[in-house]
């Protein structure tokens, strides 16, 4: 079983820590709040890891398959932001 933990930090700051491996990231609320924008909102975080799981599951059959030797990228434009593309 995978072991995480998670701390609240002060400021809508949270930060996650993966235990096996020490990776760290910080969640902060999304835009119209206060310290929005530090880091991954957690809805941001939830989107990019449901990306990253079916991506994982694409590139695991396609490099059985051969059907791909190089990185794919994935990128979501999320209804709030003002400029989508950048």
């Amino acid at each position: 079983m995978v072991e995480m933990k998670a701390q609240y930090l002060g400021g809508l700051q949270v930060e996650c820590e993966h235990l096996k491996s020490g990776a760290k990231l910080k969640t902060s609320p999304q835009a119209g709040q206060p310290e929005a924008g530090a880091a991954f909102s957690p809805t941001g975080l939830c989107a990019s890891a449901l990306a990253a799981c079916v991506l994982t599951m694409m590139g695991a059959y396609a490099e059985k398959s051969a059907w791909i030797s190089k990185a794919q990228k994935w990128k979501s434009p999320f209804p709030w932001q003002k400029n989508p593309t950048g």
